[in-house]
């Protein structure tokens, strides 16, 4: 079995609440590598009374396979501890936790889960569900307006750093609404545009400064209308 290859994050998307009672958890291996995969999770107050899930495998990338378990309980969760019993395609069982994969079954290092709070549970809208997302960093996407580029603007298409800006605009993504709507593109997902410190992340720093005066929001919502008119 690829070892390196086994891998599970204890937080999202590898763990996710889609209730307050029903927990989502994911693992992944090497594609073809593991027969059967379980969760095993306990309470902490109760690590004795050990239950198990046998995991769904639930995709295959060609690369990695992704095996789901559902726990779902009658009472809020909260405070547990759980690990994997993987078994490969020779029949080898492996255990993993928090440290490491072994042979051996963990005695401590387990994953742990706290409490399902009510603004930690996965909610997806409606018409989000099934829809094709193009997610766009405006600062590298398209150039539609040179008069707002900001000073010591690069050439477009030079080699791009955490520092240098290339002038990308809201205008550059209006020109190229048709071509995004040939790819099939049902919602545009921006990196922020406000002034951040960084040029990339969170801490994105755009030449707008939409949050800031009312006019510029206004020019924000201006820009929306031919977006939302393209359906």
């Amino acid at each position: 079995m690829n070892i390196p290859a086994v891998q599970h994050h204890a937080g999202y998307p590898d763990v996710y609440l889609a209730s307050r009672k029903k927990l989502v958890v994911t693992i992944h291996a090497a594609a073809g590598d593991i027969r059967t995969c379980e969760l095993l999770i306990f309470s902490r107050t109760s690590p004795e009374k050990i239950s198990s899930y046998l995991m769904q495998r639930v995709t295959r990338d060609g690369v990695r396979d992704h095996f789901t378990a559902e726990v779902i309980t009658e009472d809020t969760l909260r405070y547990l501890k759980y690990y994997f019993r993987l078994t490969d395609t020779a029949g080898k069982i492996y255990f993993q936790n928090a440290w490491e994969t072994s042979e051996n079954e963990p005695e401590d290092g387990f994953y742990e889960f706290l409490y399902a709070n009510e603004t930690n549970v996965l909610k997806v809208p409606e018409w989000a569900k099934g829809v094709i997302y193009y997610q766009i960093f405006p600062e590298r996407f398209a150039n539609g307006d040179s008069s707002n580029d900001p000073s010591g603007c690069q050439e477009w298409g030079t080699s791009p750093n955490r520092e240098n800006y290339m002038g990308g605009d809201l205008s550059g993504i209006l020109k190229n609404l048709e071509y995004l709507n040939s790819l099939g593109v049902e919602c545009l997902y921006l990196n922020p545009i406000f002034k951040g410190v960084l040029i990339t992340n969170m801490l994105q720093r755009i030449i707008w400064r939409l949050i800031l005066l009312s006019e510029q929001r206004k020019h924000f919502r201006n820009w929306l209308k031919p977006v939302i008119n393209m359906g």
